[in-house]
């Protein structure tokens, strides 16, 4: 196999995002807020050899990917994330693979999977403000082309199929469930975590509007709205995922992994004393610092899993994090894999997040199933890219919205302990949905 590099224009990036967003397969990994050290690298994937839809197909193709990574040239082409591989993502319900199925809704016409094998790949490097396009010619498949070819060609596809997924209605608003059903699932809850069987629990709700303007056009509002390290835009053909996401569920260069879970949530304030107020109010929270050590435990352990003994560490507890809405309390850990692990085995020890379900994890997933009334889908899956060196990163699809014909779908909810207030848990929800709600109703 060959990799071939090119350094364009971002001038010609824009245009090739532009010009190719329309069509399936489309896959942009966005580290929309360049502030922040995580975010040095976006991906936009076109047009891929193969498209996977199920969970054989992501085993096989991520087996291809590692049986080819000793195939590789000594040095990277370029050093990067990211060269060829898989991109896409996991819906909550894709679990339901090797965990039981009774922790799922089974109703979804939602994809538990969604992939591609990439050969034609776009990065940009926001450290050094450089743009490659990176080609990989596998053996026995069709060649990748020149970028200004393969924009040509998206272009006189598009023209001669211009519909494709979602098509605005021109009406905006949102739809929630009634706040009183939502405050007695919390009763429930905590009364399941007063009788023993959890220590926490991510509950929940799914709201719904009507696709306002098309979604590439409501994504790029979105990211404008709410830059984050961990977005993404994907067009499937018969669905869009605009995420907003700025939880990491994993990181590794195939030696070492990281996860970042998110416990803990306030509102940025309206004037600079107010916001310094909220974050001394979230730092000194007892509920909110109980949330992410439970958490941050439930991770450790998860790493444990996969990594040799001892290596597991919490190189940082608590951290404040801030975004255009809220302020996060974040924990990063970090472990040394054992040998030859692949991407199948991170995903059954790690995926779903901990930060999203609850403790114990399973037994959280359970009565998950009992009290939310819709699929989760897209929301508390994850998104991101294998690649065929073995690294590998995928974000936990919190603050995104995935659309169905002219409705979309979005959800939020919060870690529910015994400590929590129902109507302060309710409002919560509302302010992680704030971008996402700012960006459908102004």
């Amino acid at each position: 196999m060959k990799i071939t590099v090119t350094k364009v224009d971002i001038l010609t990036a824009k245009n090739a995002i532009n010009d190719s967003h329309h069509l399936p397969g489309f896959i942009w990994l966005d580290s929309s807020d360049h502030a922040q050290s995580q975010n040095r690298w976006s991906i936009i994937g076109i047009d891929p050899l193969k498209t996977i839809t199920t969970w054989d197909d992501w085993q096989s193709l991520t087996q291809m990917l590692t049986q080819l990574t000793p195939k590789l040239p000594v040095a990277e082409p370029v050093e990067a994330p990211f060269h060829t591989g898989l991109l896409g993502f996991l819906s909550y319900e894709a679990a339901s693979n090797w965990m039981p199925s009774s922790l799922f809704k089974s109703n979804s016409q939602f994809p538990k999977i969604y992939g591609g094998l990439y050969h034609q790949v776009i990065l940009i490097d926001h450290q050094n403000n450089q743009v490659h396009y990176i080609q990989t010619q596998y053996p026995n498949e069709r060649s990748p082309l020149p970028l200004d070819q393969l924009i040509k060609n998206t272009l006189q596809t598009y023209q001669e199929n211009p519909l494709q997924g979602g098509v605005p209605n021109g009406r905006g608003g949102y739809k929630h469930i009634p706040k009183e059903t939502y405050l007695h699932k919390i009763l429930q809850a905590k009364d399941h975590i007063h009788n023993g069987d959890i220590y926490q629990l991510n509950l929940s709700h799914q709201m719904t509007s009507t696709l306002p303007m098309p979604p590439f056009e409501l994504y790029l509002k979105l990211r404008t709205q709410c830059p984050v390290p961990y977005a993404a835009y994907i067009n499937t053909g018969t669905h869009h995922i605009l995420s907003a996401s700025p939880e990491s569920l994993f990181k590794t260069d195939g030696k070492t992994i990281t996860t970042r879970p998110i416990k803990g949530t306030i509102e940025r304030g309206l004037t600079p004393e107010q916001d310094n107020a909220n974050k001394t109010q979230l730092q000194s929270s007892q509920k909110d610092q109980a949330e992410l050590m439970m958490i941050t435990d439930l991770e450790r352990n998860d790493l444990g899993k996969i990594c040799h003994f001892g290596s597991v560490q919490v190189p940082q507890l608590k951290t404040l994090e801030t975004y255009p809405n809220v302020h996060h309390l974040v924990s990063t850990i970090t472990g040394d894999l054992l040998p030859n692990l692949t991407l199948i085995d991170i995903l059954k020890a790690l995926f779903p997040g901990g930060s999203i379900t609850g403790a114990p994890k399973q037994k959280s997933m359970e009565i998950i199933n009992q009290l939310e009334p819709t699929p989760r889908n897209i929301y508390t899956g994850s998104i991101g890219y294998y690649d065929i060196t073995q690294k590998s990163e995928f974000n936990i699809a919190i603050r995104t919205i995935y659309t169905q014909g002219d409705i979309l779908y979005f959800h939020s909810g919060g870690g529910i302990t015994a400590d929590s207030n129902p109507d302060q848990e309710w409002e919560e929800t509302l302010t992680k949905a704030s971008s996402i709600i700012n960006t459908l109703t102004t």
